[in-house]
């Protein structure tokens, strides 16, 4: 079976014998989780080639491209920020292009550090490998975590404003992400 997983999307080639040609026609199910469902797209390339193995590989390709078609239809494709009302707006478009679509330690790591800088990196590390192992426990996609942590800024983090704030809660198990999302 010829199988890759890409930006959190499985593709399975299926390489099918057209008869009426005498060529390989690709063929490649594509399936990715959207909160707790999965979801899949059976998709059929009009391309032929000679052999099973080039129409596996064309279909894999292929199937690549249409994901990223997918992804930037949805608009999940927008790189990860975190943004108060305050933020400057980008300067450089080149960033954005550069931007993973996952969230990665740093950019976890700034997130906690804007609203409380003195939380040690021991507790980052444990508190973003909470994070992630309750994303593939979930099955949730990254753009699905990246929103939710969008929207629950304000539950994570004290306000600004209020003198008395306590300092920042980080969660440091699943089962505090759990209460979060």
């Amino acid at each position: 079976m010829w199988c890759r997983s890409y930006r959190d999307h499985v593709i399975m080639a299926f390489p099918s014998f057209d008869t009426a040609t005498n060529l390989w026609a690709p063929q490649a199910n594509i399936s990715w989780v959207v909160g707790s469902q999965r979801k899949s797209e059976f998709v059929r390339f009009a391309k032929r080639v000679f052999t099973e193995a080039e129409a596996a590989a064309c279909a894999l390709k292929t199937g690549q491209s249409w994901v990223d078609g997918r992804l930037k239809e949805s608009g999940a494709d927008a790189p990860f920020e975190i943004r108060d009302d305050h933020a400057k707006p980008r300067e450089d478009a080149r960033s954005s292009r550069t931007s993973k679509k996952m969230l990665t330690f740093d950019q976890f790591k700034s997130w906690v550090d804007q609203s409380d800088p003195n939380v040690s990196e021991q507790q980052l590390q444990k508190s973003y490998a909470a994070l992630l192992q309750l994303r593939k426990h979930q099955h949730r996609s990254w753009a699905d975590l990246i929103i939710k942590m969008r929207n629950s800024q304000a539950q994570i983090a004290p306000t600004a404003s209020t003198e008395n704030a306590k300092s920042l809660h980080l969660p440091l198990t699943m089962r505090d992400w759990r209460r979060i999302f």
